[in-house]
């Protein structure tokens, strides 16, 4: 179990520090090929993640980037539509939360630090909505300043989506798109919410 093949895997070619399009239009999608290949490639490095074997891939800056993505990403490609794509949350976000304290995530490039975010943006605690608003914002002023154009079109995508997450905590203290999955009862406010489209992939 090697962090850099997950990396090749997840990014492929990165000009100027973004991926192709190619590449980035499979990572939010519903794709059940790129389900499929997530799921033969990655499914047991998932386990391993969550019995703590790779606990020192947190090691370095990179390698800690790839166990936020198998625990974050890979999960909700392989487990979509299932309580087992949150099962990992936690060790993704810990794992976030360790390399933005020591700035770490500094040292990765534009798509590399959104990824490392994400966590905070799926996590259920307002707190953590902050935080990734935050830290969204920073990635897309720093777009901003440095002049990349595309740069700055992405970042201020990942910004937006982070608004919206935060939003939906702020307003319900849930994601109520899980709850069916999560085997929770929604409120009304919540069925009229998902009743009208609201939620996320």
């Amino acid at each position: 179990m090697n962090p850099e093949t997950l990396l090749e895997f997840w990014f492929a070619e990165q000009p100027k520090g973004l991926s192709n399009q190619a590449t980035r239009s499979r990572w939010f999608a519903s794709g059940t090929d790129f389900d499929t290949e997530c799921y033969n490639l990655f499914e047991s490095w998932v386990h391993a993640a969550l019995k703590g074997e790779l606990a020192d891939w947190r090691n370095t800056t990179l390698h800690a980037l790839a166990l936020i993505i198998l625990c974050d990403q890979i999960p909700r490609n392989i487990y979509r539509d299932s309580a087992a794509a949150f099962d990992a949350d936690q060790t993704a976000l810990e794992t976030a939360r360790a390399i933005v304290e020591t700035n770490a995530h500094k040292e990765l490039n534009w798509d590399q630090r959104a990824f490392a975010y994400l966590p905070f943006e799926h996590s259920e605690s307002l707190l953590d909505q902050h935080t990734s608003v935050g830290l969204f914002t920073q990635l897309r002023d720093e777009a901003k300043r440095s002049g990349d154009h595309q740069a700055l079109q992405y970042t201020g995508n990942y910004l937006q989506y982070a608004h919206a997450h935060r939003q939906v905590i702020e307003e319900f203290g849930r994601f109520p798109h899980r709850n069916k999955t999560l085997a929770r009862t929604s409120t009304e406010a919540e069925k009229r919410y998902l009743e009208q489209g609201g939620g996320f992939s």
